[in-house]
């Protein structure tokens, strides 16, 4: 069963964000549980991978990490790390999942 929490995704839609949003930039419109999800995100993610698939393709190569753990609650979890060097040796790490 996979357990989700939307709470982010609705912050935009309730009436005291959206008051201090009028306040403190008039001309901005928050955006929508269903724009958030159906636009913002989708694109977000797009951007994301081709920024990923670009700074992999400046390295030789990279490494794969995987670390396993379990909560509290008995949810288990798999963490995917790609790490790698680019061509002035600056080291990065990357979430894949």
């Amino acid at each position: 069963m996979v357990y989700l929490d939307y709470e982010p995704l609705t912050k935009g839609e309730r009436e005291g964000l959206r008051h201090f949003v009028s306040v403190a930039q008039p001309l901005y419109t928050t955006p929508c549980y269903y724009a958030v999800r159906d636009t913002l995100m989708p694109n977000a993610l797009s951007e994301m991978e081709g920024r990923l698939r670009e700074l992999l393709l400046l390295g030789d190569g990279f490494a794969l990490t995987l670390d396993i753990w379990t909560n509290r609650r008995g949810h288990s979890f798999l963490g995917v790390v790609a790490k790698f060097v680019d061509e002035v040796f600056n080291g990065h790490t990357v979430l894949l999942s």
